[in-house]
């Protein structure tokens, strides 16, 4: 009987030492479940710092005074005293045209005004003559007929010539006046013509966009040249209907050219008044035309060359900070972040966004705390709730540790 109940206890040693492992299999198993159910979070901290704000665009280098000329007449150029890429001043005499028919015109006017004034000096001063007769013989007819020497009807005809004659003067003197007029607007026109042979610059700069050449035939109104100060420059460029907000005149801007690391300071100097309707590569979008003067000399830039534009639009010292991705809106609108605690418990914090950066934001809490070092939850889901109890990804630099 001993013997049967020492080989009882012998097989149910063996029996337990043979299950051992695979009860530790299963309660490992169990306990990599339970800690698989636990989420795992990526996480990062809340900082306080510097942060500032600012809108990325591109847009197109110009000169800031361009003008461009364009002929005021007709005719043929005689001569082009400059070239593209010179440098003028204001008033320089850039081409002329040719001005014999012009100079026999200017004088063939100056005659037809003298004879015109003549002929109509004679002719005024025929018909004042006239009247200055009729007028005589109607002062004689007066006394005559209070006299009775003379009949009603003659002195009727007396008056009513006289009368006709004063209207025939002021006639005279009016068609007269009109014809001197129109000979004088003629002659001023031909002599205003002769001087705009001379096509002059009205600024200083360098010339570009040359289309003129000593023999070529201009017309009204026909682009000649450009004039361009080249020792100012702008950039034009469209902001966004999103963007255009936060601009304002005077804010400072970071020009580069394409290409180029270098910066060159510039700043913020007109914002259209309208929105326009924009094309670009996937359709089109409504944007607003702001100018950026290149504030700070330079010769790194060229009219028509391309420009990137870093728009500082804000600045804030000494902040919250946080990343965008540790924001979650609530379906309600409201906005929080998820703090974990030193037990890895997650705890919900309302805040309020502030000025918005390139990568982070600020924070502001509404309880007004200053969780500053504190951990938060980086994309956080509808799944995550107060309390919670979640497992932190440990970064590269952790897990070397």
């Amino acid at each position: 009987m001993v013997k049967k109940k020492r080989g009882k206890r012998f097989w149910a040693v063996v029996l337990i030492l043979i299950m051992l492992p695979f009860i530790g299999f299963i309660l490992k198993q169990s306990a990599k479940q339970r800690i698989a159910d636990i989420p795992l979070v990526e996480t990062s901290v809340i900082e306080r710092g510097n942060l500032s704000s600012n809108v990325y665009t591109s847009g197109t280098i110009r000169a800031k005074n361009s003008i461009s000329v364009l002929s005021d007449i007709s005719g043929r150029i005689a001569e082009v005293n400059f070239k593209e890429g010179d440098i003028i001043s204001e008033g320089d005499v850039v081409a002329s045209l040719k001005t014999d028919e012009l100079y026999y015109a200017v004088k063939e006017a100056e005659l037809n005004l003298d004879l015109t004034k003549r002929r109509e000096s004679t002719e005024l001063a025929s018909a004042k003559r006239a009247y200055e007769e009729a007028e005589e013989s109607f002062e004689r007819n007066s006394v005559l007929y209070s006299e009775g020497a003379v009949s009603k009807s003659q002195y009727d005809e007396s008056r009513r010539l006289l009368l006709d004659l004063r209207d025939e003067v002021e006639k005279v003197e009016e068609v007269s006046g009109k014809q001197i007029e129109l000979e004088s607007l003629r002659l001023e026109k031909l002599r205003a013509d002769l001087e705009k042979s001379k096509i002059i610059s009205p600024a200083g700069g360098t010339l570009t966009n040359m289309q003129i050449e000593a023999g070529g035939f201009v017309t009204l109104n026909q682009p000649l040249f450009t004039v361009q100060d080249f020792n100012e420059l702008e950039v034009l460029t469209q902001i966004s209907e999103y963007d255009i907000s936060s601009l304002k005149t005077g804010q400072k801007v970071l020009v580069r050219s394409q290409g180029r690391e270098e910066a060159f300071d510039g700043r913020v100097a007109s914002i259209a008044p309208d929105a326009k309707v924009a094309s670009n590569g996937q359709g089109s979008e409504t944007v607003v035309e702001v100018v950026v003067e290149i504030t700070e000399p330079t010769d790194a830039f060229k009219p028509n060359f391309s420009a990137e534009l870093q728009i500082l639009t804000g600045s804030l010292d000494d902040v919250l900070l946080v990343p965008y991705e540790a924001v979650y809106t609530k379906k309600g609108g409201e906005k929080v972040v998820f703090m974990i605690s030193d037990e890895s418990t997650v705890s919900e914090m309302p805040i309020k966004p502030g000025l918005e950066g390139d990568l982070l934001m600020e924070l502001i809490p509404l309880d007004g705390s200053d969780p500053e070092d504190v951990k938060v939850v980086l994309n956080p889901t509808e799944k995550l709730k107060n309390g919670m109890v979640v497992r932190v990804k440990e970064t590269e630099e952790e897990e070397k540790q």
